[in-house]
């Protein structure tokens, strides 16, 4: 949570620094300009390791709701992995970046609402309605890093959020094609800096409202007793399923499904919109027709699907998902910022 204190902040500066500065360039991803200000070699390498990197991360995103559709039905989870690839490259194919906006934006509400339908649940079947849930988690340690203290030698505090997370906030919102391909497909200045903006304002409530809902299952664990589970990740699947009403965890379940949803059609369009453009384009088919280039990305948005499916079959042995998604953006985000300096200062 610490590291989402910032989200406003860096917002604004995007807003300031960046959101105008990719307007002036006229670039279509935000790995192009490399090349205007280094060189074509820095352009690809960088490129190449976005690609890698984030189809590795797509993966384990993919991982979420197959498991939540695994547990919900019973299926085996590569048959579920599979089934949401499809679902999830089809209407990423057919719609395109058009089709991510506005499926984001349905599944923004379905996924407020979901949390917020979990933590009422969740109070009502906690003894005393939820009373001494902060001093369970506190025992437990799970607010170790709500601490003030400056000493630098603590791994998880309040400023070592506040400031290495505007860093890593700074080059995810602002140069990761993920991210600014938004920014880059609005139709106005204005518009790029009113998303930002909006998305900066709601990025930590919504982040402070899952670290709630985990804090109230695990206070929830300690009343009722520790699931048995084969994967941690399938905790809170197994409590929709097991403890809520048939319609309630339906809609819940929808929730999870519009939070994982959410991430992977950005992150497939993005993963097309850099092979399209920084390598097929600039290699291959320098001066073809737009429909002949929407072709190809539709035909890249299959292919990097299938590279995520591939790798989504792996993802349940790394542990928690979130930790998985971090541990290979942090990486992804050092190789970024190496490739993008120029030769000799490597």
């Amino acid at each position: 949570m610490n590291v989402f204190l910032n989200v406003p902040l860096v917002m604004a500066f995007l807003i300031v620094t960046l959101v105008p500065f990719f307007y002036r360039t006229e670039v279509f991803t935000a790995y192009e300009y490399l090349e205007k200000r280094f060189d074509t070699k820095t352009r690809v390498l960088t490129s190449l390791l976005f690609l890698v990197s984030r189809g590795l991360a797509t993966g384990v995103v993919l991982f979420a709701p197959a498991l939540v559709l695994s547990v919900v039905t019973g299926w085996d989870t590569n048959i579920t992995i599979v089934l949401m690839a499809v679902i999830a490259v089809a209407y990423t194919v057919l719609g395109g970046i058009s089709a991510v906006i506005w499926t984001d934006v349905i599944q923004m509400f379905v996924l407020w609402f979901g949390a917020g339908l979990s933590i009422f649940i969740i109070v009502g079947a906690l003894p005393a309605e939820g009373q001494g849930v902060i001093a369970v988690a506190s025992q437990a340690g799970l607010l170790d890093s709500l601490n003030f203290n400056l000493d630098p030698t603590i791994t998880y505090g309040i400023w070592a959020g506040v400031l290495g997370g505007f860093f890593l906030h700074a080059a995810y919102f602002g140069c990761d094609q993920s991210q600014i391909q938004r920014v880059l497909t609005s139709a106005s200045i204005k518009q790029s800096k009113m998303s930002l903006m909006v998305g900066g304002f709601l990025l930590f409530p919504q982040m402070l409202l899952f670290l709630f809902i985990g804090i109230m299952l695990f206070a929830f664990y300690q009343h009722v007793g520790p699931p048995q589970l084969d994967n941690i990740n399938e905790l809170f699947p197994r409590f929709v399923v097991e403890y809520l009403p048939v319609g309630i965890s339906g809609l819940v379940i929808a929730g999870v499904f519009a939070a994982a949803m959410s991430s992977l059609d950005s992150a497939l369009n993005s993963l097309a919109a850099v092979t399209v453009r920084d390598f097929y384009a600039k290699f291959f088919k320098p001066k073809a027709d737009e429909k002949h280039y929407l072709n190809v990305s539709r035909w890249a948005t299959i292919f990097w699907g299938l590279y995520a499916m591939i790798f989504a079959f792996f993802a349940g042995n790394f542990g928690p998902v979130i930790e998985t998604v971090n541990k290979i953006g942090y990486l992804s985000r050092i190789l970024h910022d190496w490739a993008s300096l120029p030769l000799g200062a490597r």
